[in-house]
């Protein structure tokens, strides 16, 4: 193929690929939103049915997926690694967000369902905490300013901040553990995640995105 009939094709074909994100449909009026997060310590991957129905294939330690959107009503998780496997009902509100984590041990799993707040505030950025590791979790700006302070385990925290550009250092009691650099946007959403990996706390910083529907 000539190199002008192959640039062709790419001015065709790119429109279209970038419409399919571009004009995604909105979730419907009764919509819920659920993500699940694998804090299992020295987990191998975890299986999650949803209502009876495979969901999630392999979920792998530390492992964190977007919110899915989901009718507002009744719905059953199962997860399971190997022969052990925990279950949890939740009873999922229109327009509300959820955070399902599994935690424990490989052989004995457990879940801990977290209420996220939705963000409204259209000049605002939102920062979600989450700290499933054996030490206390405390989130700084690097001037040392308190933005979550110690976070017990298994427990979160948010709070709206001003959209801006700024690097936050994370400490598990109190010795700084790492840092990121975010460029925050106003009606975005960011969390922060501990998580227990052997004998250290281990954090990660992840844009808290759902998952477009369908057509």
């Amino acid at each position: 193929m000539k190199p002008t009939k192959m640039l062709s094709l790419l001015i065709v074909l790119t429109p279209i690929a970038l419409a399919q994100g571009l004009y995604a449909p909105e979730p419907p009026a009764n919509s819920s939103f659920v993500r699940i997060i694998d804090a299992v310590l020295a987990s191998s991957p975890i299986a999650v049915k949803l209502d009876g129905k495979p969901w999630i294939a392999a979920l792998t330690a530390q492992g964190i997926v977007p919110y899915e959107v989901l009718k507002a009503g009744n719905h059953n998780f199962e997860m399971q690694n190997g022969a052990n496997k925990t279950s949890v009902t939740l009873s999922a509100k229109a327009g509300k967000f959820y955070t399902l984590a599994i935690v424990g041990a490989s052989n004995n799993l457990s879940v801990k369902t977290f209420n996220d707040k939705k963000i409204t505030n259209k000049v605002k950025a939102q920062l979600l905490a989450y700290n499933f590791s054996n030490n206390t979790l405390s989130i700084k700006t690097n001037d040392g300013t308190d933005v979550f302070k110690d976070l017990k385990q298994n427990s979160s925290q948010d709070i709206l901040v001003n959209p801006v550009s700024i690097t936050f250092d994370a400490y598990a009691n109190n010795q700084k553990n790492s840092s990121f650099k975010l460029r925050l946007q106003s009606t975005q959403s960011y969390s922060f995640v501990a998580f227990q990996v052997g004998d250290k706390t281990k954090v990660v910083a992840v844009n808290s995105t759902t998952t477009p529907i369908k057509k």
